[in-house]
């Protein structure tokens, strides 16, 4: 999870957007790697190198009564579609469940 500003973060799924290898924060290089095909991303999510085609997953995310709330439980796809929530009811960028 990267606290962006205010009530704003953005919330990684752990897993890289080539294989699904756990990937892990290296803060000596600023970096999550992936130890499986050498994958790397930026402190945003962006990839940085590697076989990935794209950043890391991010799961949608709401504040509700100062709680971070995380809609994780399925891994996140390229094909799965990008879902965010507001902080009252949810807003759709396709369905939200």
């Amino acid at each position: 999870m990267r606290h962006t500003d205010g009530d704003h973060f953005q919330v990684f799924a752990i897993n890289c957007a080539h294989l699904g290898c756990p990937v892990r924060w290296f803060p000596q290089s600023g970096l999550f790697m992936c130890p499986c095909h050498g994958g790397a991303y930026y402190s945003d999510g962006a990839r940085a190198s590697g076989p990935p085609e794209r950043g890391l997953f991010e799961y949608p995310f709401k504040v509700f009564d100062g709680n971070l709330h995380i809609q994780a439980g399925e891994m996140p796809t390229p094909g799965l579609s990008a879902r965010v929530y507001d902080e009252k009811p949810c807003v759709k960028r396709p369905p939200c469940a």
